[in-house]
């Protein structure tokens, strides 16, 4: 211990008398150590922390396999009663289904997210009411499901947590829902949701084909999920047997809960964390190049201690403890660092990243900081422990001795870490230019229509004021004369959803003739009822065809548009689809006809596949919500507040949401890849200029160290440029080695971020060639400066120096 305390001591002194080399060191490493800390942080929150519930590694989520998509798909009422009647590895299972509700009674209107559950919902995540109750058994009847349990923050929120709402009503809808309980703080599934109320599911009104439901269950104690799903493939198998019009192929999927929720921004997150352990350990790099370089200057210090009795364990401890103490001090400014991370990733509001307000430095990231810079210090006095316990005690005592004699084991060592850094800097550099290439792409793809001077909004009607088909088209026909009449509004239609990411209407659809015997394995279209000025107003073009007349506005009408995706796959072509007939699943037996062929709308993002869809005149199928588009001649959120007057003068209880420009709701679309090329992008340029520095100081301490021969060169007639060649060419050897590299491991690694990539392969040549280039120029001209000032050199002065 005392010896401990007295090579601490050491460690203080030597570094406090270098404040200089202290100081870069320190700032370098708090540099690697503090984003890699915040990073983790964000790793920890959103993958490595357990869900906030009871026992959560038995809560799983339950969807349909179908024969018709790719990916899981929402549950049909009639296949959950199933499930849940034929299952014995479920404590619990409940149905959810998420919407939007109008609360209308005290101020504005305003618009709330909710979620029907099964009666059983809060018994399935063992949690019991802050205030109140929870659903009892019954409630999930028809009459009785009209009670209501509110999110904690619902209720501090909107009712100031009076403890007197419990028996109070809340109108929803048009419809009065008394207040039962209140959610303990903290519980949110789903995440968005204000309220809870039972759902009532009515076998007789929903058919196998509807699929809206989503579900989640408790396994029992002691049952493993892959014994859970090898039951519920059972189930499904005798469903699909059972019912083979709508379950044939139909099999169940089983997800934990935690896994479902993350299983969309792992990937990404493991490439950013990647990312950032490469600007660690180019910081590494530099700072071993750092000590590597001090302990050369060392040499007659420790060969004096060497003669003095020294071994070399108690020069290497010496060593390990003076990068120790310089790692922890990193730490410390870490911690900072790490806090000033977390804020700049806040102020970026990312959507991807769930609940980002809450992530912290908490005890856990506090230790994998501790780790790591326990780590950083044992790796960085390795290097100059190893190089002093090396050296010759005699030769190192000479006078003679100079800069010159730092050893070609010590030169050898910052050479491979110089081109280390630039190997791992042009590895995420690469990245990066991969990712600004494919966001550029993304902004140069066409929509399918113009979103220059587009208002939207969302309107829903409750179902108590607007209970059929006939009030619903007059109040939509009403609103849109009152808007189109606003100054300044072009045109103004509705649509039942709007590009980009709108909520997903879709189902199998038969072409005339070519009918398929099983729905199952019939095609997929989006269908999307609309008024006649929808394509007009978003300025999709007409390909063949014509558009929607108001005569078409009938609930009796067979007309329909579809997409030219659609034409072009299943009615052989745009023009040769005019005129041909097709049926909607669930349709009965109507047959529509095709009147128009339209452009391709990019209806989930620019950043995903065109799809088929299907347009039909809103007045055959309305829907109680529909969305608004508003063409303007001005700046479309300057219309807003006349636009919402005109709504109001038909009805003063409904309120607006979603109100944005296209533009917004566009850029909405790919904020998240927005957000991944900005943070690798940081991360990349956090690495170039450390690799840059890097391969500057390696050069000026190569100038340094080779001064006396430099000088005698110079003296024996070497011209200028003979010298500047001849420093140039040692870091242009070492940029080529460390090129070289990172191509090699540019090409390995960049295939991780295929996920996060649109348009653009993961070794795009054009990227890499840019890149490499880039990286070159760059790092020859942290090269030329140490080499222009070699060619300085005044041979006198260097030779009497020495």
């Amino acid at each position: 211990m005392i010896t401990l305390i007295q090579d601490l001591r050491y460690s203080a002194r030597v570094l406090a008398k270098n404040a200089g080399f202290t100081t870069v060191a320190v700032l370098t490493l708090a540099l690697g150590v503090g984003v890699n800390a915040a990073m983790f942080s964000i790793i920890n929150s959103t993958l490595l922390t357990p869900l906030p519930y009871k026992n959560p590694d038995r809560l799983v989520w339950l969807g349909t396999t179908h024969p018709r998509f790719n990916h899981p798909i929402p549950i049909s009422a009639p296949d959950f009663l199933d499930w849940k009647s034929q299952n014995n590895v479920f404590d619990y299972m409940s149905a959810i289904w998420s919407d939007e509700f109008t609360l209308t009674g005290k101020g504005e209107p305003e618009v709330v997210s909710g979620a029907s559950v099964s009666a059983n919902f809060f018994k399935l995540f063992d949690e019991n009411p802050e205030r109140g109750r929870g659903f009892v058994e019954g409630e999930d009847q028809p009459g009785r499901n009209h009670v209501a349990v509110l999110s904690y923050d619902f209720w501090k929120n909107r009712f100031g947590s009076n403890p007197n709402v419990i028996g109070s009503s809340l109108t929803l809808d048009g419809e009065s829902y008394t207040i039962v309980g209140i959610a303990p703080r903290g519980f949110a599934y789903p995440s968005w949701v204000k309220f809870w109320s039972p759902i009532v599911i009515d076998t007789h009104q929903h058919r196998r084909e509807d699929h809206y439901l989503r579900a989640i269950g408790r396994l029992k104690p002691g049952v493993t999920l892959s014994a859970a799903q090898a039951q519920m493939s059972t189930v499904g198998r005798r469903l699909a047997a059972a019912y083979p019009d709508s379950n044939q192929g139909v099999g169940i999927q089983l997800v934990l809960l935690k896994e479902r929720l993350v299983q969309f921004i792992r990937p990404a997150l493991l490439v950013l964390f990647g990312s950032v352990g490469f600007v660690l350990l180019i910081a590494c790099a530099n700072v071993a190049n750092l000590l590597l370089a001090k302990a050369t200057k060392r040499q007659k210090e420790i060969a004096l201690r060497t003669a003095l009795g020294a071994g070399r364990f108690r020069l290497i401890r010496q060593f390990l403890t003076e990068s120790l103490v310089l790692s922890f001090l990193a730490a410390g400014v870490g911690i900072l660092v790490a806090t000033w991370s977390l804020d700049l990733l806040r102020a970026l509001k990312p959507d991807s990243i769930p609940d980002v307000n809450s992530i912290h430095l908490d005890l856990r990231v506090l230790g994998f900081l501790l780790a790591i810079a326990c780590l950083v210090g044992i790796v960085l006095g390795l290097a100059p422990a190893w190089h002093a316990s090396r050296l010759h005690v005699n030769e190192s005592l000479k006078e003679s001795v100079g800069a010159g004699a730092g050893g070609t084991g010590g030169i050898q060592l910052r050479n491979v870490l110089v081109v280390a850094e630039i190997a791992l800097s042009l590895v995420l550099l690469v990245g990066a230019g991969l990712m600004v290439r494919s966001f550029a792409r993304l902004l140069g793809i066409d929509p399918g229509y113009d979103p220059k001077n587009l208002l939207t909004f969302q309107i829903s009607l409750p179902d108590s004021r607007y209970p059929k088909v006939p009030q619903v088209v007059a109040f939509y026909r009403d609103a849109l004369d009152r808007i189109k009449a606003c100054p300044g509004v072009e045109s103004v239609a509705v649509s039942n959803t709007l590009p980009p990411f709108g909520a997903e209407t879709d189902g199998p659809f038969f072409v005339e003739g070519h009918e398929s015997a099983n729905m199952n394995e019939a095609p997929d279209t989006i269908y999307d009822p609309i008024s006649s000025d929808y394509f007009r107003a978003m300025k999709t073009p007409l390909i063949a065809g014509r558009y929607f007349t108001e005569q078409d506005n009938k609930e009796n009408s067979e007309a329909v548009i579809i997409n030219q995706s659609m034409a072009r796959g299943y009615f052989g072509g745009e023009r040769a689809a005019v005129g041909k007939r097709m049926k909607l699943e669930g349709d009965g037996a109507k047959w529509r006809e095709v009147v128009g062929v339209v452009g391709d709308e990019r209806f989930f993002g620019w950043d995903n596949d065109l799809n088929a869809s299907t347009y039909f005149p809103y007045g055959a199928a309305p829907d109680s919500g529909m969305a608004f588009v508003v063409r303007t001649k001005i700046d479309p959120m300057s219309v807003s507040s006349s636009v919402r007057q005109a709504i109001w003068s038909i009805d003063k209880d409904l309120p607006f949401t979603e109100v944005q420009t296209m533009d917004q709701r566009l850029s909405q679309s790919f904020a998240g890849r927005r957000f991944y090329m900005i943070l690798l992008s940081i991360f990349s340029a956090l690495a170039l200029v450390l690799s840059l520095v890097g391969i500057y100081g390696v050069m000026s301490y190569s100038v340094a160290q080779r001064t006396r021969e430099i000088g005698v060169r110079m003296a024996l007639g070497a011209e200028r440029h003979h010298v500047l060649g001849l420093v140039l060419g040692r870091g242009l050897v070492l940029t080529l080695i460390g090129t070289a590299a990172g191509l090699a491991g540019a090409f390995a690694l960049t295939r991780f971020l295929a996920s996060l990539l649109y348009g653009v392969h993961p070794t795009d040549v054009a990227t890499f060639a840019v890149v490499s280039l880039l990286l070159a120029a760059i790092a020859t001209l942290a090269c030329y400066i140490p080499a222009r000032r070699a060619t300085k050199v005044d041979p006198l002065v260097a030779l009497r120096y020495e």
